[in-house]
């Protein structure tokens, strides 16, 4: 996702991630189902792009180092106020 692709997972693949079928990932959970979500991004070029594009955008909104350092942080204050 991070690089701009299209990407499949399974359900527990992506758990605890903020995505949504069809949006910015495609979910399946069975062979037949991942196989075809596959061809269905390969037939479709708008829907690959559209997969590709948003999920990016999701990655740099929630997912960046400086989100996630600033999280970090938080948590390690809330931490240490407990503690105090």
């Amino acid at each position: 996702m991070a690089l701009g692709r299209p990407v499949i997972s399974t359900s527990l693949g992506c758990e605890g991630l903020n995505v949504t079928d069809g949006g910015n990932i495609m979910i399946a959970d069975t062979p037949p189902k991942f196989a075809k979500k596959v061809v269905k991004l390969l037939k479709d070029k708008k829907l690959r792009e559209r997969i590709s594009q948003n999920s990016r955008q999701l990655i740099e909104r929630h997912y960046n180092w400086l989100e996630i350092g600033q999280r970090l942080i938080a948590v390690y204050s809330d931490l240490v106020n407990k503690k105090s």
